[in-house]
């Protein structure tokens, strides 16, 4: 959490997702978003509504967590 305020100090955090606010304010989206249904992407899609959204991570992230999820 203080990585992520330091580095992006306007952009508000949730803490519980780790989604930060209006990061990509400048972010057009061209096409809208289509993934397959249950795909980590249709997952991420649901989560940042909007595409100036982003989660801050850091660290590395191993296949077998992410189909766990």
């Amino acid at each position: 959490m203080r990585l992520a305020r330091q580095l992006y100090p306007e952009c508000p955090i949730e803490p519980a997702t780790m989604i930060m606010h209006n990061v990509f304010d400048d972010l057009i989206e061209v096409r809208p978003r289509r993934y397959p249904s249950g795909s980590m992407g249709a997952r991420l899609a649901e989560m940042l509504a909007s595409p100036a959204d982003a989660i801050f991570s850091l660290g590395i992230v191993e296949s077998s967590t992410i189909h766990e999820l």
